[in-house]
């Protein structure tokens, strides 16, 4: 994530995320190696990240549940396209 190469997350400052349990210690302590601030999402706030969740929905349904990708690169070309259209 973030890689110099590669990693989405590269030249980014903050992330905003919500207060699930998926978040563990070590994602977290990567992100701050990387120098990038943690933005926590308002407690019970569920239209903090309206956009997000939308965008999450619109790229599965419309892109991604209708393409068998077969490794890394075929997934990524379909996001770009996606985010590209």
């Amino acid at each position: 994530m973030t890689r110099e190469v590669d990693g989405f997350l590269q030249g980014k400052r903050f992330l905003i995320i919500d207060r699930d349990n998926k978040i563990t210690p070590r994602f977290k302590e990567i992100l701050k190696e990387a120098s990038i601030k943690i933005i926590l999402a308002p407690h019970q706030g569920p239209n903090a990240n309206a956009f997000a969740e939308r965008f999450i929905r619109s790229i599965k349904y419309e892109c991604l549940n209708k393409i068998i990708h077969f490794g890394y690169r075929s997934l990524w070309r379909s996001i770009l396209a996606y985010i590209k259209h």
